[in-house]
Order: C-alpha cells, then sequence, then structure tokens
C-alpha cells in the first residue's frame, strides 16, 4: 500500500511542478500589472446626475473632469470626496463617450466620431469648437485620451474599425493631429481580435465566450504604455507605443460592472469609472503596487 500511495504521489508532484513551471513561464512573458485591481485604494461614489458616467480625465492635483453619454456638460468632480464642484455647457445634448485634457485644453469624444475643443473651459471666456472627422456612428468611437510626445490624440473604436475588410478581426485607433487638426486617414494601432484572444486565453483571463469592445483609453505618464479599456468583454488590455501587447487582465464583474472612462494622474495612480447599472455610478482609484 504504501508503495502505491508513492506511485501515485509522483505523478501529482511532477504535475504541480509543471503548472507551476507554466504559470512562472507565463508571468516573465506576460509582465505583470503594477497595480492590484481587487483592491481599489479608493472607491467615490458619484450622484445620481452621473449614473451614464461615459469618460473621465486627470485635471490637476485635486479635481478630474467627466462626461456622461446624454448631457453637453463637463462635470468636474473633486478627487478629495468625488463631489461635484462645477458643470460647464460646452454642446447640446448628445451621446458623448469621451473626455481628455490636452495642455490648457479639454476635448471631448461623440460616439459619430466628432470631437469638440473646448477653450478656456474654466472661465467665462469659454469656447467650444467642433471638428467633424472621416469616422461615424458605424464605428462607435469610445476612447480618446492625448499623446504628449507626438501631440496628438488618440482615438479608439469600440466597432468597426474602418478600412473595409482589411481590419475585419482588429480594432483600430486612430490619431488626430492636434496641429493640422486633423484625423490620419488609417489607424495608428491595430489590436488584433485573433491574437489578443490567443495571449488572454494563455493567461487563463479567459476561458470562455470572448469579446473585447474598446470603451477608454489613456497613456500611463511614467512608462508610456498604452491603456485600452472594455466594458463588453470586462478586459483591460496593456501595449506599448509600437502596439505590442503586453498583458490583458479580466476585469472583475463585481468591482467593475460597467467600466467606460480611464485615466492617471501625473504620479502614476490609475483611475477607472464605471456606469451605473442598478444603482450610483462610480470611480476607482488604484495606487501603483510598491
Amino acid at each position: 500500500m504504501a508503495m502505491l500511495k508513492n506511485v501515485i504521489r509522483i505523478p501529482i508532484l511532477a504535475f504541480l511542478f509543471l503548472l507551476g513551471s507554466l504559470i512562472s513561464g507565463c508571468a516573465m512573458k506576460y509582465p505583470q500589472l503594477p497595480y492590484n485591481l481587487d483592491r481599489p485604494d479608493k472607491t467615490y461614489t458619484l450622484p445620481g446626475e452621473l449614473r451614464e458616467i461615459s469618460g473621465i480625465t486627470w485635471l490637476d492635483d485635486k479635481h478630474i473632469a467627466g462626461v456622461q453619454d446624454e448631457d453637453g456638460y463637463i462635470f468636474v468632480l473633486r478627487l478629495k470626496d468625488g463631489k461635484v464642484v462645477d458643470k460647464v455647457k460646452f454642446e447640446k445634448d448628445g451621446d458623448y463617450e469621451d473626455i481628455t485634457k490636452a495642455k490648457k485644453k479639454l476635448y471631448i469624444l461623440r460616439s459619430d466620431g466628432t470631437l469638440f475643443k473646448v477653450k478656456d473651459w474654466d472661465s467665462k471666456e469659454q469656447h467650444t469648437k467642433k471638428y467633424k472627422t472621416h469616422l461615424d456612428e458605424s464605428n462607435d468611437t469610445e476612447g480618446l485620451c492625448y499623446d504628449p510626445l507626438e501631440h496628438r490624440l488618440l482615438v479608439a473604436c469600440k466597432d468597426d474599425p474602418g478600412e473595409s475588410k482589411k481590419l475585419k478581426h482588429h480594432r483600430a485607433i486612430y490619431a488626430f493631429d492636434l496641429k493640422e487638426k486633423k484625423l490620419k486617414n488609417k489607424p495608428v494601432l491595430k489590436i488584433n481580435l485573433k491574437e489578443l484572444q490567443a495571449i488572454a486565453r494563455e493567461q487563463n483571463t479567459f476561458l470562455g465566450k470572448f469579446d473585447f469592445m474598446p470603451s477608454g483609453i489613456a497613456i500611463h505618464p511614467l512608462t508610456g504604455d498604452i491603456y485600452v479599456i472594455a466594458a463588453s468583454g470586462k478586459l483591460l488590455v496593456i501595449m506599448d507605443r509600437e502596439g505590442t501587447i503586453r498583458t490583458a487582465i479580466r476585469l472583475s464583474e463585481f468591482l467593475f460592472p460597467q467600466p467606460e472612462g480611464i485615466t492617471f494622474t501625473d504620479s502614476g495612480d490609475l483611475l477607472i469609472s464605471n456606469e451605473g447599472r442598478l444603482g450610483n455610478a462610480n470611480i476607482l482609484l488604484f495606487k501603483p503596487v510598491p
């Protein structure tokens, strides 16, 4: 009987060793996220008027700004407690999906690819200018962020990537040149969905039906990595500036019921906003893991 126990024990130990090796190898191949997304350092519960919050951007050490996908207002929130301290009307009601700060100006993205530049947004001289792009409702533009290295805006499409059948199994990110005030005709970054699915499953991020429809985008201020979040698919994808996928993280359904917005503070704190499905919307803050 003792011999039989040893015979059984050896394969089990071998299996555990192999499993450990695979996990270790996967961790080496795909770097770990520098945030613990299971434990937010702070949670901001938002008022009812922001239940449909769709995008956020960092303003300064004390404030962030957000938009919601029905009203043409910029909401200024206090980082201390998430309270709305100012509302700025920039356009009539519409399906506004994201907001970003580029130097002293704010830009808002509508789902049909239209961009709105808000100058002097915090003064009585506030002025809005509209830029129509070649993207439309079929592309369903939802993600917007400022790229300071290239002085451009990155626009992520949730649905149709454009370029006919060439990008059938891709998601596309376009660039809006802030000097030329024009959107580039072709995507500057492409996410291959089949490649992403393979990476996600290799990391045990996805074991069931796969889906990835970007809802927000941001650039890490210290590493330069590009973070793309998807409410549909509950996935956070990190890429380098060339578009190489570094890692993919499955988001908790409990903590992230509807992740729509993403931004960073200058020091590298990560903020993710969730629309309110059954209750109030919120913003989760994650500090880098030491």
